[in-house]
């Protein structure tokens, strides 16, 4: 059975060098099995756009417009209002119009609310994806919202938080973002049989054959250690714990750390860094192109992923270990996070330590002073997650859970 699939996605807003996220590469990789995909984004331009090709995949985009400027107090609780409407109302067009077997969303509760009436009308599949547990968005919203728009957001998040759980028992198949996760939906009353895990992946091919030079030159750092960290470098990452331990290891070594990312916390994290007498040792890059992370991640030694062990984060898939590993390189994680724990034990492709500055230290220095272990760590980790967790692998597992609905 060829399948029509139409993801709903809140999030990335298109342009043509828009970062993906791996799990919606995962399900589109589903194109090269002869199942026919379907984008519905927001569209930073005004007007709406014809359906048009990316890849090989056909997108529908609704328009998001700045009704206030950005930069205002309220401007992106009140923006968000008419333009989540106006798509809304899109969106019910498309699918109305459209002939499609599943109807996938992911997180965002006011287009799953869209397609929960669709499955009614049209007798569609409603796939509906979890990347964050919905018992702790509070958790994230309450460090990175300025306090005066806290009340706002906090009744914002409640109500989309009530609208997710009532999709839940709606959709037809949950997918969840960690095993871990979906025990938790389990006691929660879902039926295992509705859940499947559906962690990050990784395009082995990305990382095969790539220079080394032309970033350690770019940066200074053809006779330096190099400790690589990728991801947003947001306040609720909290890591300022990164920045102390590479104070520690910049004491006792040649090295410098590359943050590769932006967010919330880049200046406080600058100012840190000044304060440890390690500035011009830390190089903030700021956003990297997709294409060009793989370039990034070969100018390292090391891996590192620091998450913090809250609620929030404990039922992640952090997809910047898999990546250190396509890349051949060790990894650092902290224990206390289940994926970390689980895929290092399985792969030994890197050293799991407790969340602390000393710790992450300790474990990079020895990565540092034994080179013929971090290589076996990294040829381990890039053979584990090539087995494992690329998209052909990933996407077969989505496969057999979307047809198992028709039969």
């Amino acid at each position: 059975m060829k399948l029509r699939i139409c993801m709903i996605l809140y999030w990335p807003h298109y342009n043509p060098e828009m970062r993906l996220d791996p799990q919606i590469e995962v399900c589109s990789y589903l194109r090269h099995f002869g199942h026919e995909i379907t984008w519905i984004l927001w569209n930073d331009e005004k007007n709406n756009q014809r359906p048009f090709y990316f890849d090989g995949i056909r997108i529908f985009t609704t328009p998001f417009e700045n009704y206030l400027p950005p930069k205002w107090p309220f401007a992106d609780v009140i923006n968000v209002i008419p333009n989540s409407t106006r798509r809304m109302q899109i969106i019910n067009k498309i699918l109305q119009r459209e002939e499609f077997d599943i109807v996938f969303v992911r997180d965002f509760a006011f287009d799953g609310m869209v397609a929960a009436r669709i499955k009614k009308k049209k007798k569609t599949k409603f796939v509906f994806q979890l990347t964050n547990p919905i018992e702790h968005y509070w958790e994230a919203f309450r460090i990175e919202v300025p306090k005066m728009l806290r009340p706002f957001n906090y009744i914002a998040v409640n109500i989309h938080r009530y609208l997710a759980k009532t999709l839940l028992s709606k959709a037809d198949l949950i997918l969840s973002i960690s095993q871990h996760y979906k025990e938790l939906l389990i006691t929660k009353g879902i039926a295992s049989s509705k859940i499947l895990v559906y962690p990050s992946g990784i395009d082995p091919a990305r990382y095969n054959n790539v220079s080394t030079g032309d970033i350690r030159n770019k940066y200074h750092l053809e006779k330096c250690k190099v400790v690589i960290y990728i991801g947003a470098i947001a306040k609720v990452r909290q890591l300022d714990i990164l920045i102390k331990a590479f104070a520690s290891v910049a004491g006792k070594s040649n090295a410098r750390l590359l943050m590769v990312g932006d967010g919330s916390d880049v200046t406080a994290l600058k100012a840190l860094s000044a304060k440890l007498g390690i500035a011009d040792k830390t190089i903030f890059t700021g956003q990297v192109p997709q294409k060009d992370m793989p370039e990034y991640l070969a100018a390292a030694d090391v891996g590192v992923s620091p998450v913090p062990p809250s609620p929030f984060f404990k039922m992640s898939s952090p997809i910047k270990m898999l990546e250190y590993m396509a890349m051949s390189r060790p990894v650092v994680a902290n224990e206390e996070i289940p994926e970390h724990h689980d895929i290092l034990s399985m792969s030994q492709a890197g050293i799991l330590v407790p969340y602390t500055p000393e710790a992450f230290a300790q474990a990079i220095l020895m990565l540092f002073n034994d080179p013929q272990k971090a290589a076996e760590m990294g040829r381990k980790g890039k053979e584990w997650v090539n087995n494992n967790r690329s998209y052909e692998v990933m996407a077969r597992k989505v496969e057999a859970g979307f047809l198992k609905l028709f039969k």
